[in-house]
């Protein structure tokens, strides 16, 4: 495969990157780990100071790379090895199989329903639970269904409701050698897990203490929780809500003493769109239900 531009991460950022080079006739290749493009921008609820609706701002984008003629898309893929310079690059990318044709699939959802096996959803920062057969979320690009291998168990259950006959369990990976001029590294951010901090702040050992993309998910519509801040240990509002800034930043001694520089602003998102939908359940509002 032959082509002008490789660039790793399908974020916002890698699918944005990939339209304005495909709209300039450049042929491109759009890579990521994850079985959908989006990365970590479809998870949040809003996006900030605007507040508007973070996959209504994605998704349009997703299904419009997937349809430009000029841009390859190559999900559950991760690049393996890379030699060269500028002008010309070799790269390997591992595509891993998801068991399920792509060009088969309808994105029906029965193999899913048929599952039998359910475990902690990635997407959902693990605070609800997904089949061993899924789509990461309702607007995933490709609309493709992934089996989970390592948890599934076999049982075909799925292969035998599949109407298309897209499940295909003696499929493999396949290694994908790529020739490219360019290359754009857009891998985002993955967020720390503040395990190190157990007893300075409980993280992990207090079930109402969050980390920024687990309360996300719940201010989510989308979310496990359809939008309702509900508490881990017993499943009711909170009565008030505190963020704590800045864990991590700053700190040579764990390795990290730059400044994450989101902090402020996802906080100050989080808190107004909380105090909003608190004072929407207040008796006697006139948004009150």
């Amino acid at each position: 495969m032959k082509k002008d531009v490789l660039i790793i991460g399908g974020g916002i950022s890698g699918v944005q990157s990939a339209l304005d080079l495909a709209e300039k006739g450049y042929e491109v290749v759009l890579v990521d780990k994850s079985p959908s493009i989006g990365g970590n921008m479809v998870k949040l609820d809003k996006t900030f100071p605007t507040n508007d609706c973070s996959i209504c701002i994605s998704a349009p984008k997703m299904v419009e790379a997937s349809r430009n003629e000029n841009i390859t898309i190559l999900t559950y893929s991760e690049v393996k090895e890379m030699i060269g310079s500028a002008g010309g690059f070799d790269v390997k990318i591992w595509k891993r199989t998801k068991y399920v044709d792509p060009d088969i699939c309808t994105g029906c959802g029965d193999c899913e329903t048929a599952c039998p096996v359910e475990v902690p959803s990635e997407f959902e920062q693990e605070l609800s639970d997904r089949k061993a057969i899924y789509v990461e979320f309702p607007q995933s690009v490709p609309l493709t269904y992934t089996i989970d291998y390592d948890n599934c168990v076999g049982c075909a259950a799925c292969e035998r409701v599949c109407d298309a006959g897209a499940i295909n369990f003696l499929d493999t990976s396949q290694v994908i050698d790529l020739e490219v001029g360019s290359i754009i590294v857009a891998t985002g951010y993955q967020m720390m897990q503040p395990d190190e901090w157990r007893e300075e702040y409980g993280y992990g050992k207090y079930p109402n203490v969050l980390n920024a993309m687990e309360y996300e998910r719940l201010l989510s519509a989308s979310g496990p929780t359809g939008g309702k801040v509900l508490k881990r240990s017993d499943g009711k509002p909170p009565e008030s809500v505190a963020w704590i800034q800045c864990v991590g930043s700053r700190c040579k001694q764990k390795g990290m003493p730059y400044c994450s520089r989101v902090c402020c602003m996802y906080s100050t998102k989080q808190a107004s769109i909380s105090k909003g939908e608190r004072d929407s359940h207040r008796p006697g509002c006139r948004h009150g239900r």
